[in-house]
């Protein structure tokens, strides 16, 4: 501060301004407390103790003196100036904003107190203000100063001028090297332009050099999300949490990073969180119903994946699963519908044309039974089901060389149900296949099979390969079992003869 030339004859005064001129503030203090004490009041004086407490940074005591010595002149900048400083220290935004205004209307041109100003605006939440603050003072000096471009930088970012704010943090980073803040909020404006890469660039060395802002933390984990490096994101959300709770939007993205490294059971708790905290979106619903199709909770799956479809989502895997989950819980329309929009769609899954083909064999719709047998069984499919169902169907066709092949390759594949081998003893014997016939017609019967139409052609076949015991055998249960048929009772008596 400015040297002071008093013409009080008091020597306590005098002595105490010369202790101020040579920066010794205690003693300056000191003697002129003894001035002021015997009532040798003076501007000077107050000014000079008030200046000296504010360097000992004893800013209450400065702030008494400094205000009666404004009130003896009004038009030192300087005494506004210190005044709004103290005040500042003291917590006094809105006074110490006023003062430093004040002075600096007064041609202030002191980059401390210019830069002190700002910093009031920006506690004030007067973001414009305070760049103007900060502006003044690098034009007063202050250019060398990597807080002041840090906080000219986040006023800037607050306003949403995020170019703006990244010219100054790369300025303040110049100046210091791993700043942490400065990392930390310029990695915040690269968020905030989307440039995830630039973002978890910064905010990595911000959380490298210590920064322990749960915000920063939890950006990190976020610009990770986005650049879909899922592993590193659930690294960064595990810590942030150690940091403050998460956010609702943070519960979506652990929930998706857990997701999409195959950790699907422990993706679900974050995005059911995520869902009660309101969040609602094709993504996070298709991820939540696949998750617990995959822990068989088909329930929950059907309830998400329908919003999933209901917010307009489309897609194979969403159909597939849908359908398979409707399929687990008996509905077999939605089923349907679904698996078919799943086709539609590309999934060339064989065990999806399978179910469909079940589906309408037991619906009795042989035609479209049929689409989806063909299709399963030209895909390869090694099941006796496909081959079983469309054998089926051709023997309730009557259509017996067509049904052959079919239950032939079912019984190969492991099917031997009464049902099965009854009709496939059947079409043999249609196809003159007598000894065939007997061999899967008795084997049917001895499986349960108690139907009128295997003993007659049981009988019929063995008849045919002159085994008239057994055939009369036969022929007489098929009788007893309410067949009225004259050919058998002709041939029946053929038996008995021989």
């Amino acid at each position: 501060m400015a040297a002071f030339q008093s013409q009080h004859p008091s020597a306590s005064l005098l002595k105490g301004l010369s202790h101020f001129e040579k920066k010794q503030y205690p003693e300056a203090i000191t003697e002129l407390d003894l001035a002021l004490a015997a009532k040798l009041l003076s501007k000077e004086a107050l000014r000079a103790r008030g200046m000296a407490h504010f360097h000992q940074k004893n800013y209450k005591a400065a702030l008494a003196d400094l205000n009666e010595a404004i009130r003896l002149n009004a038009q030192d900048k300087e005494l506004f100036a210190t005044r709004g400083i103290c005040k500042y220290e003291l917590g006094d935004m809105k006074g110490a904003a006023e003062d430093l205004a004040k002075a600096a209307q007064m041609g202030l041109a002191d980059a401390l107190a210019l830069y002190t100003l700002g910093n009031a605006h920006f506690r004030l939440e007067q973001y414009a203000e305070a760049i103007k603050g900060y502006d003044q003072a690098e034009q007063a000096g202050m250019k060398n100063d990597a807080v002041l471009y840090n906080n000219r930088g986040k006023a800037k970012l607050l306003l949403k001028q995020e170019a703006a704010a990244i010219e100054d943090y790369t300025k303040a980073l110049a100046i210091k090297a791993n700043y942490e803040r400065a990392y930390a909020g310029r990695g915040t404006a690269y968020f905030a332009q989307k440039d995830y890469a630039k973002a978890q660039s910064d905010l990595s060395q911000a959380r490298t050099q210590g920064n322990q802002e749960p915000e920063v933390a939890l950006l990190l984990a976020r610009s990770l999300v986005a650049l879909r490096k899922y592993p590193d994101a659930i690294t960064a959300y595990d810590q942030a949490k150690t940091l403050a709770p998460l956010q609702p939007e943070d519960h979506l993205g652990r929930g998706t990073a857990l997701y999409e490294t195959g950790k699907k059971t422990e993706a679900l708790e974050p995005l059911k969180l995520a869902r009660q905290s309101g969040a609602s979106s094709v993504e996070l619903h298709t991820m939540l119903g696949l998750a617990a199709f995959d822990q068989k909770d088909y329930t929950e799956a059907i309830k998400s994946l329908t919003k999933a479809v209901e917010l307009g989502g489309s897609f194979a895997e969403l159909h597939l699963a849908l359908g398979k989950a409707h399929l687990e819980t008996k509905n077999i329309t939605e089923a349907k519908n679904h698996l078919e929009k799943a086709l539609e769609l590309g999934v060339k899954e064989a065990t999806v044309l399978m179910a469909l083909g079940k589906i309408y064999f037991e619906e009795k719709n042989t035609e479209k039974a049929l689409v989806y047998l063909d299709r399963v069984i030209a895909a390869g499919y090694q099941d006796a089901l496909p081959h079983r169902y469309r054998g089926l169907i051709y023997f309730g066709q009557k259509n017996h060389s067509k049904a052959l092949p079919d239950l032939v390759k079912a019984k190969e594949l492991g099917d031997i149900s009464p049902e099965l081998l009854g009709a496939l003893g059947q079409s043999q014997y249609q196809t003159k296949d007598y000894p065939g016939a007997a061999a899967n017609l008795s084997e049917a019967i001895q499986r349960g099979a108690k139907n009128t139409d295997l003993y007659k052609s049981l009988g019929l076949a063995q008849y045919e390969m002159k085994k008239y015991a057994e055939a009369s055998t036969a022929l007489s249960t098929a009788l007893q079992m309410g067949e009225t048929q004259g050919e058998l009772y002709k041939k029946l008596g053929i038996s008995y003869f021989h």
